[in-house]
């Protein structure tokens, strides 16, 4: 029974794939000791303080690496890390792989309904998913994500998805947020067109 426990416990640890990891595993990942993850993650953090005091109106990083080097699953643990330090930083992460997820308003909807079926429950996971319950609710982040996509929809139901995307970053912003939107897989949305809506 120990084997059986240890092999199933070292499936989860050994995972092929960044998307596949559960939130759970997300917690038990620590960069601290590894010098050059934890300077992306503290210059990440300068570039939301830049946006936050008006320094800059935005900031874009680029994570580059070989097929199974670790990006997605370092997006993630970026997200994770913001949902649970950050009280207004509300890190949307989009994996672009699945062509649903292109769609970015309706994606952030069906976001919000997994994060509350996962506040609900956590137990009920979609390995997608990022932070925890209790940081989703420090700062009402996940309250104030749904206000504003409910006043979108609501206001603006003849602007296009990507119009009404831009629209809720916005609303975010003048509402004291930070929005950070991490776009995973973007290269194969470029290379390919697919999930495209024209």
């Amino acid at each position: 029974m120990e084997t059986k426990n240890l092999k199933s416990e070292m499936e989860v640890v050994l995972a092929s794939r960044g998307e596949d990891y559960p939130v759970i595993m997300l917690d038990k990942i620590n960069i601290k000791d590894i010098s050059l993850l934890n300077s992306i993650f503290n210059k990440i953090k300068d570039y939301i303080d830049y946006v936050k005091e008006f320094k800059l109106n935005s900031a874009w990083i680029l994570c580059i690496g070989d097929y199974g080097s670790g990006k997605t699953l370092l997006l993630r643990y970026i997200a994770h890390r913001l949902v649970n330090e950050e009280d207004k930083v509300i890190p949307i992460y989009f994996f672009l792989r699945t062509p649903e997820h292109v769609t970015l308003f309706t994606r952030i909807k069906e976001f919000i309904n997994e994060v509350e079926r996962y506040e609900s429950d956590p137990k009920l996971t979609t390995t997608r998913l990022y932070g925890t319950p209790e940081g989703w609710k420090k700062g009402n982040k996940l309250t104030v994500l749904k206000e504003v996509v409910k006043e979108v929809e609501d206001k603006q139901q003849k602007i296009s998805e990507f119009g009404k995307f831009t629209e809720v970053m916005r609303m975010l912003n003048v509402g004291g947020y930070t929005p950070v939107v991490i776009f995973d897989e973007f290269e194969r949305l470029i290379y390919t067109g697919e999930g495209l809506v024209t």
